[in-house]
């Protein structure tokens, strides 16, 4: 987790790689007509510095989905940021593509979010105890593995395991921390009419 500069980030390298890697996934579409209308679903992301619930639909087409989602990003960095402890909250949403392993109920992925945090943190010393507050526009990439249980003909039950990085493109105030990121995930998605 290297401090960024104020004002400033690591530059546009890892939304040119973002770009890159969602372009060769979804290259292999065979059309551009969706099976069926969007499908709504919601979900909850944990990892060991905070929570993500989101809401989001997904557009289903030969063996590929594409998502969208908004949702709030609550994390408790502790000591594992930049300074002594880093907590707070955010808002942001984004979109990935899945696709489906033949006719299992496995699909890998790619997924994008972006971030407007707001961090308070504080340091303990050793000389005077310092705190403060920094603002920071997270991008967020992860490669996403889902499993997907269909007990109804209505609705459709996933668990997700995600492997990634946050990248604080924009920092307003002190560096705080940034780096890799493991998430984990149950969702709810509806089917449609039985």
């Amino acid at each position: 987790m290297g401090p960024g500069v104020a004002g400033r980030g690591p530059g546009v390298r890892p939304i040119i790689c973002c770009a890159a890697a969602f372009s060769a996934l979804t290259v292999s579409l065979p059309s551009l007509a969706a099976q069926d209308g969007p499908r709504p679903w919601v979900a909850f992301q944990a990892y060991p510095a905070g929570v993500i619930p989101a809401v989001g639909g997904t557009l289903a087409f030969d063996r590929t989905d594409i998502d969208a989602h908004l949702g709030v990003n609550l994390t408790n960095r502790r000591d594992f940021g930049e300074h002594d402890h880093e907590s707070g909250h955010g808002f942001g949403g984004g979109v990935s593509v899945h696709r489906r392993l033949g006719v299992s109920p496995w699909s890998i992925g790619l997924r994008v979010d972006l971030w407007s945090m707001d961090i308070a943190w504080r340091d303990r010393g050793p000389g005077p105890a310092r705190m403060g507050t920094t603002d920071i526009t997270v991008l967020q990439p992860t490669a996403h593995l889902r499993r997907t249980w269909t007990p109804t003909r209505r609705f459709a039950f996933f668990t997700t395991a995600a492997l990634g990085m946050e990248f604080n493109v924009h920092t307003r105030g002190e560096p705080v921390g940034d780096g890799p990121i493991l998430l984990l995930g149950v969702g709810l998605k509806w089917r449609g009419r039985p």
